[in-house]
């Protein structure tokens, strides 16, 4: 039998489960199982078998789809707890939460990206990441049209999450190449620019010693 060796890799992919059995907890209590279709929460179960497996361009390309998005999230947080004041409206249902919802679903948001980038951003990714990106964004697509209610708007495939200002004819038609775009892609190269910066830094303490 092969024994399991606990590397930052094997501790992270536990962390990640500890997360989604949280957001099962949350979700159960709730009764409210269509939110298991949006991204945040079921990431931290993919996160965790990426991280079982270590594989480095998965992990990056599961940090490409939603780092944007958590940032969003995370500033209009911020803004709506410090100065009572709501940016983009997207965590204004946090006030019906009990505080164990609460406190899972922040810990779903903002730890679980950004946690994964904190301690990839130093390894070296491969272009078959932005085919996991599309991949996996083409599953999301398709599993939210065909399983969720239109009304949910998951995944803000419908009509962006009721930011009309982004909304026009033939959105949803063209999500997944946006979501590519805009997301994805600069996402990407932030990350490759975050390793390109590590590893320069490496290279003059090195030449240093």
């Amino acid at each position: 039998m092969r024994r399991i060796k606990f590397n930052k890799y094997s501790c992270l992919g536990l962390y990640f489960v500890i997360i989604q059995i949280l957001v099962f907890i949350r979700n159960y209590l709730s009764k409210d199982y269509i939110t298991f279709f949006y991204y945040c929460d079921h990431i931290a179960l993919l996160l965790a078998i990426a991280f079982f497996l270590r594989n480095i361009p998965l992990i990056k390309a599961f940090i490409s789809i939603g780092l944007i998005s958590q940032l969003i999230y995370a500033t209009d947080f911020i803004s709506s707890f410090f100065f009572n004041k709501q940016l983009t409206g997207t965590t204004a249902y946090l006030s019906n939460y009990s505080t164990l919802a609460l406190i899972i679903t922040l810990f779903m948001h903002l730890g679980t990206t950004f946690v994964a980038l904190a301690f990839t951003f130093k390894e070296k990714n491969k272009k078959n990441s932005l085919i996991y990106a599309f991949l996996y964004t083409s599953f999301l697509y398709f599993i939210t049209i065909l399983f969720t209610p239109k009304e949910y708007d998951v995944n803000c495939v419908y009509n962006v999450c009721g930011k009309t200002y982004f909304y026009f004819d033939g959105f949803t038609t063209y999500w997944i190449i946006l979501v590519f775009v805009f997301l994805i892609i600069p996402t990407y190269y932030f990350q490759e620019l975050l390793y390109y910066i590590s590893s320069k830094r490496k290279q003059k303490e090195t030449l240093k010693l």
